[in-house]
């Protein structure tokens, strides 16, 4: 049962206080995804323990449990937008593309090249050397996304650490994994951000929390109108549709083989990369 919905059965039965706690909550239910308890303790002017009296009389373990509910339910209401205005590929092929399948595969193989040419031609070059000078000069690099986007981040992580360059993948669909590695992201850090159809709400919603905390923000995406776009300091922009699949891996990891290239010449250019390398071989000599 969605989060709404259990407040709302129990509201009736609830002291003043909570009442007053749970129509904050849900008024505010994109707040309520990444609030601390200090922040809801002073919106709804309770004391902290009076809220977490409140959530386990909602029904809820804990205070995060809560948020994890709130997070649920806003990632649904996203989803249903995006299918009311039919954003989503559809992957049926029609009967008639089927009667000649070795030419439907080459128009698709067509597409694919196209796709992948379009990209690197409309994409900036200078971006992509100011983005790479800003993951150099980060003391830390958290690279995040969901789904396709975690494989994406897993490749760059790789392609940039052969480069010495430290780096830690946030899979935003992993509650624990998000609440371990927030701390990590400070001044001090690069957040390279992933985000594609269908747009998940807490990869927006961990750039956004990047961007207020200080943190450099690139962010990759298909389309400028992007949620992480307003938080990105660099955007690149790589096409993800197809005919056939609504996020395609070709066009973004050609520009991120591009980006990882960028950061090597960026690298090489300096003396980061000798002492990288030197650091590594002093492990044989000990």
């Amino acid at each position: 049962m969605e989060i709404l919905t259990v407040l709302k059965e129990k509201y009736p039965s609830m002291t003043k206080k909570q009442k007053q706690i749970a129509d904050y909550m849900m008024a505010h239910p994109e707040q309520m995804t990444f609030i601390t308890l200090k922040e809801l303790s002073k919106a709804v002017d309770a004391t902290e323990v009076t809220i977490l009296k409140a959530c386990s009389d909602f029904g809820y373990e804990n205070f995060n449990e809560v948020k994890y509910e709130f997070r649920k339910y806003v990632s649904m209401q996203e989803q249903f937008e995006i299918h009311k205005e039919n954003e989503y590929t559809s992957t049926a092929i029609p009967k008639y593309e089927l009667e000649e399948r070795e030419a439907l595969l080459d128009a698709i193989r067509k597409e694919e090249k196209e796709c992948v040419n379009h990209a690197l031609a409309q994409l900036d070059l200078q971006k992509v050397i100011e983005a790479a000078r800003i993951i150099m000069q980060g003391k830390r690099i958290v690279f995040c996304g969901r789904g396709f986007s975690v494989l994406m981040c897993k490749a760059l992580q790789i392609w940039i650490s052969t480069s010495g360059l430290p780096g830690i993948v946030m899979d935003t669909e992993l509650n624990d994994e998000i609440h371990a590695l927030l701390p990590l992201i400070t001044e001090e850090t690069v957040v390279v951000a992933f985000s594609f159809p269908d747009y998940y709400f807490m990869t927006t919603k961990i750039v956004e929390f990047s961007k207020k905390s200080g943190a450099k923000v690139i962010g990759i995406t298909n389309v400028e109108e992007s949620p992480i776009a307003e938080f990105s300091d660099v955007l690149l922009l790589a096409p993800s549709s197809t005919r056939l699949f609504m996020n395609n891996l070709s066009s973004p990891m050609a520009v991120l083989n591009l980006l990882a290239s960028a950061v090597e010449i960026e690298v090489s250019a300096s003396d980061r990369q000798m002492s990288a390398d030197q650091s590594f071989t002093e492990l044989f000599r000990q």
